[in-house]
């Protein structure tokens, strides 16, 4: 099963520290792990683990890091198609400090694709594939891509609302979006969300440990989180989305997918790193 993921791909350094640093304090890190991260390649990475073909494009210009990263995408299985190969273009690269409680903070920056003709005709010239997850940061690329190619399933990792999800709405089947997309998050605020943006069949609303609120068509209904002792929470939405597409393309159970992703992402919180889960589940 093929699955199409458009979005970020970030150098992650990423440090595990006792405590979080104060205003003006040196902290020494008793760990640094350098990765591969991002909404859309954590997902990708997600679902090529689980058994799914991924085809991952996303900026990461052409530099010595852009190489590292390139490498490591490799190692995990995953098809990378370099949406931004200038050489001016610079990559995303994220510092991210966690403690063993599952705090974190995070340092980043996203400068989306511009140049991409390139690898948007290869996205179009493509076949057999039905699924396609955006996140929110290379709306540009995405809207070329939907104004051209019909997917039967297509995914929106959506962190808050804003015009860009505007732009990209109608094209969106399912909507997979954290608690701060709604102001208010209840049933009604989710009915009435389907019937202004008709062409989307279900939404699903994660709320970190607590319960997924979820309406597919007029059924509405929520999803208990196993509660577990955290150890990093790095990437575990990500992981949702990467694992919701793979047990969807499969099934097109909508439940069901949000069932099993939801097991995977909880998990993956008792282990070190958003990739620290694999091999253990």
């Amino acid at each position: 099963m093929n699955g199409i993921f458009i979005g970020q791909t970030a150098l992650d350094l990423h440090y595990f520290v006792t405590r979080l640093p104060k205003s003006n304090e040196v902290v020494e890190s008793k760990d640094l792990e350098i990765n591969v991260g991002g909404p859309a390649t954590n997902a990708a990475i997600a679902f090529k683990y689980l058994g799914g073909f991924p085809f991952l494009f996303s900026p990461l210009g052409d530099t010595p890091f852009s190489e590292y990263a390139i490498e490591k995408l490799n190692t995990f299985g995953v098809n990378h198609i370099n949406i931004e190969n200038s050489d001016s273009y610079v990559p995303t690269i994220s510092t991210i400090i966690s403690t063993s409680n599952g705090e974190r903070t995070i340092l980043t920056h996203n400068k989306p694709a511009e140049n991409f003709i390139e690898s948007l005709n290869l996205l179009l010239n493509m076949t057999d594939t039905d699924l396609c997850l955006t996140d929110f940061l290379n709306t540009e690329f995405a809207l070329e891509v939907f104004k051209k190619k019909s997917f039967l399933h297509v995914i929106h990792d959506a962190e808050r609302f804003d015009e860009s999800f505007e732009r990209i709405a109608k094209y969106i089947t399912i909507l997979i979006c954290s608690e701060s997309f709604f102001k208010v998050n209840s049933k009604s605020v989710l009915k009435t969300f389907l019937v202004n943006h008709p062409n989307i069949c279900a939404i699903a609303v994660t709320r970190g440990d607590n319960s997924i609120l979820a309406i597919e068509g007029s059924t509405y209904f929520e999803i208990p989180i196993r509660q577990i002792e955290v150890f990093d929470t790095l990437g575990a939405g990500d992981i949702f989305h990467g694992a919701f597409c793979f047990y969807y393309g499969k099934t097109q159970n909508f439940q069901f997918s949000l069932i099993e992703a939801s097991i995977i992402a909880t998990k993956s919180c008792e282990f070190k790193g958003a990739h620290g889960w694999m091999n253990k589940i």
